[in-house]
């Protein structure tokens, strides 16, 4: 049976996760600046085989991330095959097992000792409820996104603008803005519950507040966006 590496795991996870948010946050910068500014939008209609090749490619970058963050496959790291690692290896969050990682951390084991009396150690049933919450969005990724991801940007199985868009129809800026600003929280919540034994909290509710990866892709956007209009 291969082992579980937690960090390397969660490393590969957040790798996919960051290029999906880079470039779906840098598309909908684009896409927001030609709705705003009339001179902007002139400048990508008359250099639109240009900006038709960057938006493609920025598109097909996040819907290919995107599907793998939630490919059911066995051969794939996704999110919930990453949760069922963590309940199966559940002994990696115990006190024990924290207390040999944070060792070198501190000076002497008294500190240790207290600083561990403070931390916690999940249960399976609140990993489970992580993975109920996950299984949602996940559900609205296979019904929804897969089929783009795998028939357009995939393997181009269709073609014709209006199958197109019947697929794009059904989708939604906000839901997929949701989607990464979760995933962002929940690799957070897990990488301070792994190193720091902190209490995983994760809301079946929106997320408003983004991290500063999101908040720093999108502020760069704007700024090269402005440089480009003022040329």
């Amino acid at each position: 049976m291969q082992s579980f590496n937690f960090l390397e795991s969660l490393k590969q996870l957040e790798k996919n996760l960051n290029e999906a948010i880079g470039a779906f946050y840098v598309y909908d910068s684009i896409v927001k600046k030609a709705w705003e500014n009339k001179a902007f939008l002139n400048q990508v209609n008359e250099n639109k085989y240009f900006w038709k090749s960057i938006l493609y490619s920025l598109q097909s970058t996040y819907f290919i991330s995107l599907g793998r963050l939630f490919d059911n496959s066995s051969a794939t790291l996704s999110i919930n095959a990453f949760i069922s690692k963590c309940l199966s290896n559940i002994h990696i969050f115990s006190k024990s097992e924290l207390k040999k990682r944070r060792l070198k951390d501190f000076s002497n084991e008294i500190e240790l000792d207290n600083y561990i009396a403070n931390t916690i150690e999940p249960s399976k049933q609140e990993l489970g409820s992580i993975q109920k919450i996950i299984k949602s969005y996940n559900e609205e990724y296979q019904l929804i996104y897969k089929d783009i991801r795998n028939k357009v940007f995939g393997h181009s199985e269709i073609t014709t603008k209006q199958e197109l868009d019947n697929l794009f129809s059904k989708t939604s800026r906000d839901k997929l803005d949701e989607i990464f600003t979760m995933l962002t929280h929940l690799f957070s919540e897990f990488y301070n519950l792994y190193h720091n034994g902190h209490k995983l909290k994760l809301s079946n509710k929106p997320y408003i507040q983004k991290n500063s990866f999101i908040k720093k892709t999108v502020e760069d956007s704007e700024k090269m966006l402005n440089k480009l209009n003022a040329l």
